[in-house]
């Protein structure tokens, strides 16, 4: 840990060689663990910026006096939003130290101030002190319990806090000690406001005081003056004052502005185990000092209401995906009516850059509204008035249209568009449906024991003869939180039989067919004779219906989305037999895979296996079919990338992907057959008669497909999304800055 020396303090105070008068106009940068050392002070002026790189601290073992002014107050704020710095931490004893904050902006800190169990100091006092849009959850002011005798009078420490505003954060104000005999709280002129926490428990307060263990006394050291509470949520509870000890402690407070009235204090009254809390309830907040506010924030579908005081007004509304809702803005008497016509607010940012939440809409007000506004037409033509969205929006027009679809929403569930593009890819396996070849069951293993053989449900249990490679490419376009549409591109194979497969479980059953006296006979004594390996390439369409909202809720980094798919596509099939080749000797099983494959494939649709070269009229079957699928997809989606597994069964146009249809064995010729084949080079003679091996007992007139349905087969993924919206291959101008010195 770095520790920084501090000379010359009452007059310049350098800082890593570049004076603090020096910087008083710049920035000053907080990069890793900064200490300031025990007897030492760190001073900054009125004016300055304090920048905190991600993850950075500011260790306070000494001193720390920052003195803003009301005209050049201090600010404190992260780089980068998106990954904050940790804030000041107050640390260790010093007996000689004070802790000074006056007229201070923190802004976006994980934990703005933290005086740490351990710590001691005679005097600290905040004046003045802004803290907003610190959403880690933790304390935005912690003080912990000082581990020093403090029932000795000359260790007292007398903590003021004179003016503190915590506004849009999600935690609030934890005070550790109060009333004890040594740490003196001095509150007043408290404003909360607009913060929001997670879960509902009214029991930790957006202002949260841990009374001292052991202190029963009915009158308090500390004093707490004028307290404002607005508009703090946990969940929809609203969030005040909790307190925490046992019920022979209390405290008073001096006047509570509550807007309507509400006593919010989880005290006594709420839990008889905890402390009292007295308290005059105040509702004019013009008492208190704040003139320009909301009230009344209320919400319909369509309206969000608001009662302005002095000139407060909302300038935006967004969304749950912080998005822009367009809105119309009319005053009737003392109301502002903010009407909207598109997507369904959530937040409101008003003209002094407080985020404001609005109410959400309740069931019962949209009962009659099946699918929200922003697939209405009269909406595209608001769009389309606006000069510097048309042309985004226009790209997005057919599909929206015509992609207003039923979807499974919870009643009185409220639809926004998203209109985000992503784009990923697959892998994963696919499986022949077994349509004219059957897959076995438990019951066809001479080797599975015959308990098993015989259990109920588990004798038919499939066991797929081979799994094979199957991959794609996606494209998907998420109409609302509801409802997405994609184009799937796949590379998949299927087969049975296939021993050069990467999935090789079982054969298959062997097909039955008749002989000439119209008796049951089998085609061949295993199903080696009639395997088959086929490779389709697919194009389809689907829609994608989300048993939850497709969006992350606020707080989290991702959320798990179940959905179910139907799809329908166009695919190019060609089938192969394989005929059997040694492997070498020193040859891997992928490289004698591929050179089987590669070398002793053939293609059946050139053999004829119904006779389609001699037969009158015959013809080589269509290389094309169409396909309807269903699917259930598991995605984690997270801000940019999603995490997605997928399965799927699809039913297709053609008999002919197993290269069995409606046709008569051989064309009922064997040797017509061989005599007519298209395949104009083998790799050895005999692979002809590999590839159609015959069973001279089979009836001439005896039809290959005996189960009158299509072939169809399944599919196994899993894979990973990006989402492109916004992106642009258009470069980015360099922003050059300017360079902060190094703290």
């Amino acid at each position: 840990m770095m520790k920084l020396k501090f000379k010359n303090i009452a007059l310049t105070l350098l800082f890593c060689g570049i004076s603090i008068s020096a910087m008083a106009q710049n920035s000053i940068t907080i990069s890793g663990t900064k200490v300031v050392s025990g007897g030492e002070v760190f001073k900054i002026p009125a004016g300055s910026t304090l920048v905190f790189e991600p993850g950075a601290i500011l260790s306070v073992e000494g001193g720390l006096e920052i003195q803003g002014s009301e005209e050049s107050p201090v600010v404190i704020v992260s780089k980068d939003p998106q990954n904050p710095g940790r804030g000041i931490q107050i640390n260790g004893w010093d007996q000689k130290g004070q802790i000074i904050i006056n007229h201070v902006k923190f802004d976006g800190l994980i934990q703005p101030l933290r005086f740490d169990p351990f710590w001691y100091r005679k005097t600290v006092q905040l004046k003045k002190v802004t803290i907003k849009n610190s959403v880690s959850g933790e304390p935005v002011l912690y003080v912990g319990n000082p581990t020093i005798d403090l029932s000795k009078e000359e260790n007292r420490t007398f903590f003021s806090i004179d003016g503190l505003n915590v506004v849009n954060n999600t935690s609030g104000v934890l005070l550790e000690s109060f009333n004890s005999e040594g740490l003196i709280y001095n509150l007043d002129q408290l404003r909360f406001a607009d913060n929001y926490i997670a879960g509902s428990d009214e029991s930790f307060g957006i202002l949260t005081i841990n009374f001292e263990n052991g202190y029963g006394s009915s009158v308090s050291s500390s004093r707490i003056g004028s307290v404002l509470l607005q508009r703090n949520f946990a969940g929809n509870t609203l969030l005040g004052i909790a307190v925490s000890g046992n019920s022979k402690q209390s405290t008073s407070i001096e006047k509570l502005y509550v807007n309507d009235g509400t006593r919010l204090i989880y005290d006594q009254l709420k839990d008889p185990r905890i402390p009292l809390v007295r308290a005059e309830i105040v509702t004019d907040f013009n008492l208190f000092g704040v003139s320009n506010y909301l009230t009344n924030v209320g919400h319909q579908f369509g309206t969000v209401k608001a009662v302005p005081m002095g000139a407060s007004q909302l300038v935006e509304l967004r969304d749950s995906q912080d998005r822009l809702v367009e809105f119309n803005l009319v005053k009737i008497g003392d109301t502002q009516m903010y009407h909207y016509i598109q997507g369904l607010p959530q937040w409101g940012l008003t003209n002094d850059g407080t985020k404001v939440r609005i109410p959400s809409v309740l069931a019962s007000e949209v009962s009659n509204i099946y699918v929200t506004k922003i697939d209405t037409g009269e909406y595209y033509d608001y769009l389309r008035k606006k000069n510097d969205e048309e042309k985004f929006y226009a790209t997005h027009l057919v599909l929206d249209k015509y992609l207003t679809l039923p979807v499974i929403k919870k009643k009185g569930e409220i639809l926004v568009p998203q209109k985000t593009w992503e784009v990923g890819l697959w892998g994963g396996g696919s499986i022949y449906g077994g349509g004219d070849i059957k897959h076995k069951t438990t019951k066809d293993f001479k080797s599975a024991p015959d308990a098993l053989k015989k259990m109920f449900l588990v004798k038919d249990i499939p066991v797929f003869s081979t799994v094979e490679y199957s991959r794609g490419l996606y494209a998907q376009y998420n109409v609302n939180q509801r409802f997405s549409a994609k184009v799937n591109g796949y590379y998949s194979s299927i087969s049975v039989h296939n021993l050069y497969a990467p999935g090789l479980f079982a054969g298959g059953m062997i097909p039955n067919s008749i002989d000439k006296n119209y008796n049951d006979i089998r085609v061949a004594p295993w199903t080696w004779p009639v395997n088959f390996y086929t490779r389709m390439f697919i194009l389809e369409g689907e829609g994608m219906w989300h048993l939850v909202k497709n969006e992350i809720k606020p707080g989290k980094k991702g959320v798990w989305v179940p959905s179910l798919g139907l799809s329908a596509g166009l695919m190019y099939f060609t089938p192969y037999r394989v005929t059997y080749t040694e492997r070498g000797a020193d040859e891997s099983f992928m490289a004698y895979r591929w050179r089987a494959i590669s070398e002793n494939k053939y293609n059946l649709r050139k053999v004829g296996s119904e006779g389609q070269y001699f037969l009158p009229g015959g013809k080589m079957y269509s290389p094309l079919a169409l396909n309807l699928g269903t699917s259930f997809t598991l995605a984690y989606k997270m801000k940019k990338w999603s995490f997605k597994g997928e399965i799927k069964g699809v039913y297709t146009s053609t008999d002919y992907l197993d290269d069995f249809g409606p046709g008569l064995w051989y064309g009922g010729d064997i040797n017509k057959l061989r005599a007519n084949v298209k395949i104009e080079e083998w790799d050895r003679p005999s692979d002809l008669y590999q590839i159609t091996q015959n069973n001279p007992n089979i009836a001439p007139n005896a039809p290959r497909s005996t189960n009158g349905l299509n072939d169809w087969y399944y599919q196994a993924h899993l894979g990973v999304s990006y989402d492109i919206t916004g992106f642009s291959f258009k470069k980015k101008k360099e922003n050059k800055g300017t360079i902060t010195p190094e703290f």
